[in-house]
C-alpha cells in the first residue's frame, strides 16, 4: 500500500507543479525563482463559422499574468484574424452588465500569406480585458465588436456566446485563480 501511495504521489507531482491547470490551460513561472510573474494561457479556440472562401472565423486564446510580488493581474484576449486586406483593429467595445465598455486593443503583428490565388493578411491583436468582464462572459456570454481604421467600415464581432467559448473562459478563470493562490 505504501508503494502505491508513493507511485501516485510521483505521478501527480507534475500536475501540482504546473499549478493544477485545467486541460488546455498552461501555467508557467510559478516555481521558477527567476520569473517575477506567473503566466496562464489557454489553447487557441477557433470560431468554426464559415466566412466564405474557405476562411473560418477568428481564432483566439486567453492569457494573463499576475505579479509574484505585487499580485497585480492582467488579462488579455489574443486574437488572430485573416482577411484579404489589412484591418489593423484599433477599437473594441463590448456590453458588460448593461454598460458599454471600451477595451484597449493593439495589433501586434500583420503578415501576408500569398499564393497564386491572392493574399490573406493574418493579424494578431491583443485586447485587454478586466477579470470582471471575463466572469460576466463566462456566465452570460457576450460579443466584442472590433473596428478597423484602415479598411473602410470593417468590423468584426467576436462572439463569446457559445457554450464552448464560455467553458474556455471558465477554465481559464479557474486555472488563473489556482495559480494566483499558489503564489
Amino acid at each position: 500500500m505504501r508503494s502505491l501511495t508513493l507511485c501516485l504521489a510521483v505521478l501527480l507531482l507534475p500536475l501540482l507543479a504546473a499549478g493544477c491547470a485545467s486541460p488546455g490551460v498552461s501555467v508557467s513561472g510559478l516555481k521558477d525563482e527567476r520569473e517575477r510573474q506567473v503566466r496562464v494561457d489557454t489553447a487557441a479556440y477557433q470560431d468554426h463559422s464559415e466566412l466564405g472562401l474557405g476562411i473560418h472565423g477568428p481564432e483566439w486564446h486567453l492569457r494573463g499574468t499576475v505579479g509574484k510580488d505585487t499580485r497585480v493581474a492582467f488579462h488579455q484576449i489574443y486574437l488572430r484574424t485573416g482577411a484579404p486586406q489589412r484591418r489593423r483593429w484599433d477599437e473594441a467595445t463590448a456590453v458588460v452588465d448593461g454598460a458599454l465598455v471600451h477595451l484597449d486593443v493593439e495589433t501586434v503583428d500583420s503578415s501576408p500569406r500569398c499564393s497564386e490565388f491572392g493574399c490573406i493578411y493574418l493579424e494578431d491583436t491583443v485586447i485587454r480585458v478586466e477579470e470582471a468582464h471575463l466572469r460576466h462572459w463566462a456566465e452570460a456570454g457576450g460579443t466584442i465588436q472590433l473596428v478597423s481604421s484602415l479598411a473602410e467600415k470593417a468590423h468584426l464581432d467576436l462572439s463569446l456566446d457559445g457554450a464552448e467559448a464560455r467553458q474556455e473562459i471558465d477554465k481559464y478563470l479557474e486555472s488563473f485563480q489556482d495559480a494566483r493562490s499558489a503564489i
